[in-house]
């Protein structure tokens, strides 16, 4: 009998052991870390596919009897966003199709995961996140001291030109930047200071871990005004919610932001890279703030003609991903006007019920922070259904909620 357990045990190691690294892999892919630019895209999404249905064929009595009423609606919300990409944005190919499945395939079963395995892969994409933005830092700090690495040249696609050093990418040519900006593997410094604020919410901002530093030290060194805008407002919001004194710490962040500020700003006359960087993207010239790099002039004409249109309904769909003359139109762009741009009302419409519903299932208010975080993430940068995000979010609100109802008790 004894041994009988053990076997169960070592099944179940196995096959989260395996169940980790596909989910994993569908997340860096999604947001194309460098080490997976050379794995194939099918071969990435057939092994995400295979180890969530291998967990379930094994633990289906586990995972299936603790199905509710809201867990099946949940399953037809998400359902139906995904069903809108399908119609909608994807492209008609076999490939295209069997990575919008993986995904649907894989956030349902995240939505009917029990808590301990949920536990648990949160923990392995922190600490394989953090291991990552670790190893990348000391090739950083290695690069700023000006030790020899060695390095290529990429054109990453259209839009990306990066200097690739192996443990890190760098954006466009160190030796026309003052300052390089911090990226890690990630393709934006924006990208990987986005994610990192997710989990140090996630963390509770607990900075007695060295791992949660690393994250902390990855949004600094990234000199993103999205990921300080991100990084402040989740402290406001976890403060705000936490603490009776939430309202006077926040009042004392707002203090220290704009001190920093008017130090950066008068310290050689703002000719500093934080002040260039950072606060000075915050000034408003024209009623538009001058770090609003989101959309181009071009696209902005083109969104302007399409919300008076018929078109905001359905959105412009895959027709903008086909025709060059509109391909040409997303290049650079990303945000809100973007994403409602291709998918109009109706697809935003089916977003935010899903992305509300979940948070009800799990209510909380630390979970309606998060929610809060995540939605103004995706209104500066429009990938809610990337599985780097999709996936971080399922996760962390049952959790966040999981542990009010602990500390309440």
């Amino acid at each position: 009998m004894k041994g009988f357990t053990s076997s169960r045990i070592n099944i179940r190691s196995i096959l989260e052991v395996f169940l980790t690294i596909g989910l994993l892999l569908l997340m860096f892919k999604s947001f194309r870390l460098y080490f997976t630019w050379n794995i194939p895209q099918t071969l990435v999404t057939g092994l995400g596919l295979t180890s969530c249905l291998l967990f379930c064929f094994f633990y289906r009595d586990k995972i299936f009897s603790r199905i509710t009423f809201h867990h099946v609606l949940l399953v037809f919300s998400i359902c139906a966003v995904f069903l809108y990409e399908i119609l909608i944005i994807s492209r008609p190919t076999a490939q295209a199709l069997f990575v919008v499945f993986t995904t649907l395939v894989c956030s349902i079963f995240l939505i009917l995961l029990d808590f301990g395995t949920r536990v648990r892969l949160l923990h392995y994409v922190t600490l394989v996140t953090q291991i990552i933005v670790g190893v990348s830092l000391i090739g950083w700090i290695l690069f700023l001291l000006n030790i020899p690495l060695p390095h290529y040249y990429s054109d990453t696609d259209t839009y990306y030109t990066h200097t690739v050093y192996y443990l890190f990418l760098l954006n466009g040519v160190p030796e026309f930047q003052l300052m390089p900006r911090f990226a890690g593997l990630f393709l934006e410094p924006g990208h990987l200071g986005t994610v990192c604020c997710f989990l140090l919410y996630a963390e509770h901002f607990n900075f007695k871990k060295v791992g949660n530093v690393i994250l902390l030290l990855g949004i600094l060194f990234s000199f993103s005004l999205a990921a300080y805008g991100l990084l402040i407002g989740g402290v406001g919001l976890y403060l705000f919610f936490n603490s009776k004194r939430g309202v006077i710490y926040i009042i004392l962040c707002i203090l220290l932001f704009f001190t920093v500020w008017i130090i950066s700003e008068n310290y050689n006359s703002g000719d500093n890279y934080l002040y260039k960087r950072i606060f000075e993207r915050l000034i408003f010239e024209d009623g538009q703030m001058k770090g609003s790099n989101r959309t181009s002039a071009f696209f902005d004409t083109k969104f302007n003609h399409y919300v008076a249109s018929s078109d905001t309904w359905l959105g412009v769909g895959r027709e903008a991903l086909e025709r060059q003359v509109t391909t040409t139109i997303l290049i650079g762009c990303a945000g809100w006007k973007r994403y409602f741009f291709l998918r109009g009302s109706t697809g935003c419409f089916l977003l935010l019920l899903f992305l509300f519903s979940y948070w009800r299932k799990y209510p909380s208010v630390h979970g309606l922070a998060f929610l809060i975080l995540f939605l103004i993430a995706n209104i500066i940068r429009d990938y809610p259904l990337r599985e780097y995000f999709l996936f971080i979010y399922l996760l962390v609100i049952p959790l966040l909620s999981k542990k009010v109802i602990k500390s309440n008790r």
